[in-house]
C-alpha cells in the first residue's frame, strides 16, 4: 500500500481534498452496489484507514454493537451509549496491547498468552497450531499498527460469518460493503 496516497488526503489544498473525497465516495458506492464488491486490496487498505473507530461505533446499530461486545467477551447489558463507551475502552486497551506485543515481539509470548491475545481480538484461539495462532496475531498487529486499519473494522470483519480461509482483504471488503451509509458520509466529511 502506498502510504503517500493517504498522506496526500490530509493536504489542506481544497481541490485536492475534494478530489480525495470524491474518489472515496466512488469507491464506497462501487463496493456497495456491485455484486462482486470489486476493489483491489490496495484500495481496501487505503480507504479502510478513513473509518475511524469513533465514526464506525457511532454508526452501528444496537444489534451490531451487541455482536461486537459478544466477540470481545464484554458485557452486553446496558444502554446503547454504554455499549459504545465500553467498546471504545476495549479498543483503546487492544491498541495499547498491540503496541506492547509489537515492541516485545510475538515470539516472546507463550502459547497461553498467544491464545489469550487472539481471544481478546475475537479470533479463534484453540484447535490450531501455534504457528497459525502467531500468524493471525501478526496479521492483526500489522493491519492495526502498520497499515492503520482501525480495530473496529478488524473486529467487524471477525463478526461476519465468513470461512476462516478467506483472506483478510476480502473480509474487510465485505465489512465495508455492509456498513451503514452514514459511516461513509461521516468518513467523507472528515476528508473534505
Amino acid at each position: 500500500v502506498c502510504s503517500s496516497d493517504l498522506d496526500d488526503m490530509t493536504v489542506q489544498h481544497k481541490d485536492h481534498r475534494s478530489e480525495a473525497a470524491k474518489e472515496f465516495s466512488e469507491f464506497f458506492q462501487r463496493l456497495r452496489t456491485t455484486s462482486d464488491h470489486s476493489a483491489t486490496n490496495q484500495e481496501i487498505m487505503k480507504f479502510s484507514k478513513l473509518f475511524e473507530d469513533e465514526i464506525t461505533l457511532d454508526s452501528l446499530s444496537r444489534p451490531q454493537l451487541l455482536a461486537l461486545c459478544r466477540v470481545l467477551e464484554a458485557n452486553t447489558i446496558g444502554t446503547t451509549n454504554f455499549l459504545r463507551f465500553q467498546l471504545r475502552m476495549k479498543l483503546r486497551s487492544l491498541a495499547a496491547d498491540d503496541r506492547m506485543i509489537q515492541k516485545e515481539g510475538i515470539d516472546s509470548l507463550n502459547l497461553q498468552e498467544l491464545q489469550s491475545a487472539c481471544r481478546a481480538r475475537g479470533m479463534r484461539a484453540y484447535g490450531m497450531t501455534e504457528e497459525r495462532i502467531k500468524f493471525q496475531l501478526q496479521e492483526w498487529i500489522n493491519l492495526s499498527l502498520n497499515e492503520k486499519v482501525p480495530p473496529s473494522l478488524l473486529l467487524l470483519s471477525r463478526v461476519m460469518l465468513m470461512p476462516e480461509n478467506v483472506e483478510v482483504g476480502e473480509k474487510l471488503k465485505a465489512t465495508l460493503a455492509s456498513l451503514p451509509e452514514t459511516v461513509a458520509t461521516q468518513a467523507k466529511a472528515a476528508i473534505g
